[in-house]
């Protein structure tokens, strides 16, 4: 296993983050920083993390709006989000580790035009999806597509990388990857659903050399110099009857919007309101707990990856912990290992002893809570759904 050098020294000078991030191979590294695999302890989850490199700090504000941007993007073609925070001054993106092999690796084995045109078409339907929600990439090329399963009969594409997305058709380039970029692009005009279709092509490009046949067409299409030559949009682009032979495949991956759009004044609200907040620093906590409701499961595990964001981008220490830890898993153990604190063996416990056996989590965690440097925030997906004896001791 490869040791990443200068992340993991950043990362494990935070004792907190060291306690819950177990760092695995290194991914790659950019302009911002190294990419390194990593297991969240906290919720068992594989994720791939970026930290800014220290000469980076003018990123800092690029990297907190990739992760608002991508809190609110829910398609299977398009990376999950896991967490963000700041560090030692310098803040971090974890997202959900894709497993899977880069396109031009892909590509490399010569896989069958059928295949190609399924990948094809899976993408052009992410990209038509992201631009009905106003969200352009702004850096399509092989390096930024994952596909899943690539073994497998029916290879998925992911989206990753989103440092360069634009929320909002029109607003200036914020870079990109040249002998990808579209030429109007690197002529200085605006990111377009055309110019991602452009270098979506140049990705395919040296397989259709390879490759003719009507779906290798399609690809030259798409790369075409002269923005007018390329297909209208994606949307376009999915009506060739190259790509007939995946219609089928996709009409099961759909995507949704989140309600993140709206949260943002709910959320400094309810970060205002919570102990530590701006409006109330000096101020003791008063112990009540705030609950708010989303319409579905989602939408809460959502919204609270953007509390946890806003919370930690005011220092007020976060911890949070998604509902399927909440309810199938042992949430106070959970909680105590964020905090560097082991709770007590308890074993098995008779009915009689259960009480006994609680007051001894109860006061581990809240051992662990008041030696915290800074009073934590605990931000809790389906408290509701907890058993009555946990319930009782979140109430403690």
């Amino acid at each position: 296993m490869e040791t990443p050098t200068t992340i993991a020294h950043a990362l494990l000078a935070s004792t907190a983050l060291a306690t819950r991030f177990t760092l695995g191979r290194r991914l790659g590294a950019g302009g911002q920083g190294d990419l390194v695999a990593a297991l969240d302890r906290l919720t068992d989850t594989r994720v791939a993390f970026k930290l800014l490199r220290a000469d980076r700090r003018p990123d800092q504000g690029r990297l907190r709006e990739e992760f608002a941007l991508l809190a609110t993007l829910h398609h299977p073609g398009v990376v999950r989000v896991h967490d963000f925070g700041v560090v030692d001054g310098r803040p971090y993106l974890a997202t959900r580790l894709v497993e899977g092999q880069r396109l031009d690796d892909w590509l490399a084995g010569e896989p069958e035009p059928a295949l190609v045109a399924g990948v094809l078409a899976d993408l052009l339907a992410t990209l038509a999806w992201l631009a009905s929600q106003r969200v352009l990439h702004g850096d399509i090329k092989p390096g930024n597509i994952l596909l899943h399963e690539a073994t497998g009969a029916r290879p998925w594409p992911v989206l990753i990388d989103f440092g360069l997305a634009r929320e909002s058709p029109g607003a200036a380039s914020l870079g990109g990857t040249r002998g990808y970029l579209a030429p109007e692009v690197e002529a200085g005009g605006a990111p377009t659903t055309t110019s991602e279709l452009y270098s979506l092509g140049r990705c395919f490009t040296p397989w259709a050399h390879r490759s003719p046949g009507p779906v290798a067409d399609l690809i030259h299409q798409l790369a075409q110099e002269v923005a007018a030559s390329r297909p209208s949009g994606p949307r376009a682009a999915l009506g060739d009857p190259a790509l007939a032979v995946a219609s089928e495949r996709r009409r099961s991956r759909l995507g949704s919007r989140s309600l993140g759009a709206l949260w943002r004044a709910p959320l400094e609200r309810l970060a205002n309101a919570l102990p530590g907040g701006a409006d109330r620093a000096d101020s003791a906590p008063t112990g009540a707990a705030h609950h708010v409701r989303l319409p579905t499961a989602d939408d809460a595990e959502a919204f609270a990856v953007a509390l946890h964001a806003e919370l930690a981008a005011r220092g007020q220490a976060p911890l949070r912990v998604p509902g399927r830890v909440a309810v199938d898993g042992d949430v106070w153990t959970a909680i105590a290992a964020s905090l560097g604190h082991a709770l007590p063996d308890l074993g098995e416990l008779a009915p009689e002893d259960l009480k006994d056996g609680l007051e001894v989590r109860a006061a581990a965690v809240c051992a662990g809570l008041a030696a915290a440097p800074v009073r934590p925030v605990l931000v809790l997906t389906a408290a509701g759904r907890l058993g009555s004896a946990d319930q009782r001791v979140l109430a403690r």
